[in-house]
């Protein structure tokens, strides 16, 4: 007995045990709130640091948002030729074609007149048509 309990500290044993919870930190996490999003290159952040105002603990990848900003600005400047051009149509008479800077205004103008044309001519030839019914009948 004497020899079993003096071995009792070599004799290898495993225990474990399966639950099932929710592993919870001491304190409840702080919420960090950036201005951007980006991708984090840099982090100087650790458990139970004390931070001051104005310690830089991120710094992000802002090159996606460069990008991003560049589109909006292209999207934004179509657009303003866009609305430059609607104005250019709304004064515009109808003789006189506007010079339009935006290749779908020029399109679409393009087809507008087209179709108002070709719609003049069916009117003419329906006018004739009913003038020559007019005389064959009287």
């Amino acid at each position: 007995m004497i020899g079993f309990a003096l071995a009792l500290p070599f004799i290898d044993v495993q225990v474990s045990t399966r639950s099932r919870g929710i592993l919870r930190p001491v304190a409840d996490p702080a919420l960090l709130t950036t201005a951007v999003s980006g991708q984090v290159i840099f982090s100087q952040l650790q458990d139970n640091r004390y931070v001051a105002a104005g310690d830089t603990l991120l710094l992000l990848d802002v090159d996606e948002l460069t990008t991003q900003r560049a589109h909006i600005e292209t999207q934004l400047e179509e657009h303003q030729r866009l609305l430059a051009d609607l104005d250019r149509m709304l004064q515009s008479n109808e003789e006189s074609y506007p010079q339009l800077e935006s290749a779908l205004y020029q399109r679409d103008y393009q087809r507008y007149r087209r179709e108002q044309e070709e719609l003049n001519v069916r009117l003419q030839y329906a006018e004739r048509q009913l003038d020559r019914q007019e005389q064959l009948s009287a």
